[in-house]
């Protein structure tokens, strides 16, 4: 005698799974934060330059100091304040190691 297999035409069915956000659904992160990214650079752009700006005519007048000298001085604590970062990431690396800080 054969054995008869019986084969099911309906699948077993999984258990519900939740449902995951898509692209569309999360209105988090992304194009609808740049304009807030965007925005406060700019305006630390403008602030900065005008404390750059105002600590010149703060130099000329307060302390005496022609135009030049003024400007050489606002110019090397301008690059001091650029290089700044550069020695935080080696002294952070150095003593707190290294962690990754982009999530990919």
């Amino acid at each position: 005698m054969e054995a008869e297999v019986e084969t099911a035409d309906e699948e077993t069915p999984s258990p519900p799974q939740p449902p995951t956000p898509t692209n569309s659904d999360s209105k988090t992160g992304g194009w609808v934060t740049s304009p807030f990214i965007i925005g406060s650079l700019v305006s630390l752009g403008i602030g900065i330059n005008g404390l750059y700006a105002n600590l010149v005519v703060y130099l000329i007048d307060r302390y005496n100091m022609g135009g030049i000298e003024a400007t050489q001085i606002s110019n090397i604590i301008n690059g001091c304040t650029n290089l700044l970062p550069i020695l935080g990431a080696i002294v952070s690396d150095s003593f707190f190691g290294c962690f990754p800080s982009l999530k990919n």
